[in-house]
């Protein structure tokens, strides 16, 4: 037993030297060049990492910011757009093109070809594509000769008057209108969704309800009638126009009479008390919106 034994590890003793490698088991480093070298390895791949994260995730925004923010031919220091548009919808047509489709529609709408400040603001207030046009065709780009256009200049000169909030309503009938679109929903889930809200609000007789039924809703009129004595005010309006859910708020929001806009979907629980946080919220001058933090009820 015991020469076998040691003709095996004669055997084993030359393979044990060739298998002798540069790091890891068996190195024939000395121990503090290789932890010098295992340093210098996790050190370059963390200083690798870390410069594509903060080109990515400050540098090029920036770079990007600055390009629209200081282009010698804009008007502003900075921008706001008058409606949200998605990048499908940005990258469809450049903003002169959408500027051409304004002058068009602008001339189709008021009969002239030109228009004082007032009519104006007064039409793109009013008219819910004249406004989405000039958004798209005042939109900042690097390359955009929109401000040197006479459309585009004095568009620039009304952009504030445009971007200005009505002025609140002293002699509303309610506090606030809860606008909740429905889009194939159960009757009976909006329903439980909005008995809570009422039931977690402090002035329930304050608080008008326009539901906002957008299509393929069931049995959702019949599940509201019993929540009539619940609110001050609740009714149910229909939209049938498409376009998503920008514009079916917008249709809820013709029909409010309260002095806060709320808007809540159907499937949102509100917090304790939501009524009396969002007027507290929005009795600091400077303020004109608000929103609740957001969490997910498993």
């Amino acid at each position: 037993m015991t020469a076998p034994k040691q003709a095996h590890e004669k055997d084993e003793s030359p393979r044990e030297s060739s298998t002798a490698r540069i790091g890891g088991p068996g190195t024939c480093l000395p121990r503090p060049v290789e932890s010098l070298l295992s340093w210098i390895l996790a050190l370059t791949c963390l200083t690798v990492s870390g410069y594509h994260y903060l080109v990515s995730t400050f540098l090029s925004p920036l770079l990007q910011w600055r390009s629209t923010r200081y282009d010698a031919t804009w008007p502003w220091p900075c921008w706001l757009p008058l409606t949200t548009a998605s990048r499908a919808e940005m990258d469809r047509k450049t903003p002169m093109e959408r500027h051409q489709q304004l002058d068009a529609y602008l001339q189709e709408v008021t009969k002239n070809k030109e228009w004082s400040d007032e009519e104006l603001v007064r039409v793109i207030r009013h008219d819910e594509i004249a406004r989405r046009l000039a958004s798209l065709a005042m939109r900042p780009t690097k390359d955009s000769l929109v401000s040197t256009t006479p459309l585009g200049q004095q568009l620039a000169k009304i952009w504030n008057a445009l971007l200005q909030l009505p002025p609140k309503c002293t002699d509303c009938q309610f506090d606030i209108s809860l606008i909740v679109p429905a889009y194939r929903e159960r009757g009976m889930d909006v329903a439980n969704k909005l008995r809570n809200a009422l039931v977690s609000c402090q002035h329930p007789n304050k608080i008008q309800v326009i539901i906002v039924d957008a299509g393929s809703c069931s049995s959702l009129k019949e599940e509201m009638n019993s929540l009539q004595e619940c609110c001050g005010k609740l009714e149910i309006v229909t939209f049938q126009n498409g376009g998503g859910r920008g514009p079916c708020l917008n249709f809820g929001a013709s029909y409010a009479s309260g002095r806060v806009y709320t808007f809540c979907h159907s499937d949102t629980t509100l917090p304790p008390k939501w009524d009396s946080k969002i007027q507290t919220a929005l009795s600091n001058p400077s303020a004109n919106s608000c929103a609740f933090s957001f969490g997910i009820d498993t």
